[in-house]
């Protein structure tokens, strides 16, 4: 990337707006500010942007977050980068997963906002492209080879379960000295609160949410299951207007309606 993609973010406006690499910003009073993503290289291969706005400041504002789409053939475009934005569109900075394998895979940045710890600060939250969902994928396929060999065994499905979380431990406890966090770890153990809510979480998500996928992929179809836990981000909304009061957009409804009649067609066909 160019020093001068790096320090602009985007480039305003009607000299510069192509198709590729834009972003239009309409107000209540029908006036339209037309931007282009400011990186040439990217906008000539791909040019694709996915926006997210929140408040990661703590200013009262919201920013702009950018995601950028997968280039083929060139893995250091997009390289797992995104841009934020000021409220006045001054660039803050870009960002870059920290994950040198997938970005090196596909790259691509969905981002999203949200006050995840409470403190009334915006958090971004970056999904992962096709990369990501080959890992997932590929975990779902091998889970059910195994399936297939220990099928007359007994309770396949939670030592499955059981090799899965105790593995991921293992790898947790492994990557905290790498990252320092040793000491912060320890320490959260003291918040008895915090550690109740986090052992209820992990009870009802990695050990009976994984025992239940392994029960799924032991008896149906890996492409029908694989399909059908893809939807489970779309729980969330109901989930987090009850719990945080973000009332869901007419966009998110009908995303989810378009997402539950897809999967209701794949459970009618019975496989992919």
């Amino acid at each position: 990337m160019a020093a001068t993609s790096e320090q602009t973010a985007l480039s305003a406006a009607d000299s510069v707006f192509t198709d590729q690499g834009a972003i239009a910003i309409f107000d209540d009073a029908d006036n339209t500010l037309r931007l282009s993503v400011g990186w040439d290289e990217y906008n000539a291969l791909n040019g694709e942007v996915r926006i997210a706005t929140g408040d990661i400041d703590g200013d009262g504002k919201e920013e702009i977050i950018i995601g950028l789409g997968p280039v083929e053939g060139n893995s250091a475009i997009p390289g797992g980068k995104f841009q934020i934005l000021d409220d006045d569109f001054t660039s803050l900075g870009w960002g870059q997963i920290n994950w040198p394998e997938y970005n090196a895979l596909n790259g691509e940045t969905w981002p999203a906002c949200g006050d995840i710890d409470g403190d009334g600060v915006d958090e971004i939250l970056i999904g992962l492209g096709v990369g990501g969902t080959l890992c997932v994928a590929g975990g779902f396929v091998l889970s059910r080879m195994g399936f297939a060999v220990a099928a007359d065994i007994p309770g396949a499905a939670f030592g499955a379960t059981y090799v899965r979380v105790v593995a991921a431990t293992l790898c947790c406890l492994a990557a905290l000295p790498l990252f320092g966090k040793v000491r912060g770890t320890l320490h959260a153990f003291r918040d008895r609160r915090a550690m109740a809510i986090i052992a209820a979480g992990t009870l009802v998500g990695p050990i009976l949410g994984i025992w239940l996928s392994m029960l799924a992929i032991h008896w149906a179809p890996t492409g029908v299951v694989t399909a059908l836990m893809s939807t489970a981000p779309i729980l969330m909304i109901p989930m987090t207007w009850l719990a945080y009061g973000d009332r869901p957009t007419v966009r998110s409804l009908g995303g989810t309606l378009l997402a539950v009649a897809g999967a209701f067609l794949l459970l009618l066909r019975g496989s992919l």
